[in-house]
């Protein structure tokens, strides 16, 4: 699949997410201190103007 930049329309690249110990991670706020939904995130950067845009892979388990 191909994002386009929302800003100059430029073709984004797929790049990763560095983290030590998986500090981070995204979850909705939770009731309690952990919550178990948890997923993983696809991340985009724009090469032309450095926009980065974030997408969870299974959105449907935070309904």
């Amino acid at each position: 699949m191909e994002y386009n930049c929302p800003k100059c329309k430029e073709s984004m690249k797929k790049s990763r997410i560095i983290t030590y110990y998986d500090v981070f991670s995204l979850g909705m706020k939770p009731k309690k201190l952990f919550s178990n939904k948890k997923d993983h995130i696809n991340s985009y950067v724009c090469p032309r103007c450095g926009y980065i845009e974030l997408y969870v892979q299974n959105p449907q388990i935070f309904k």
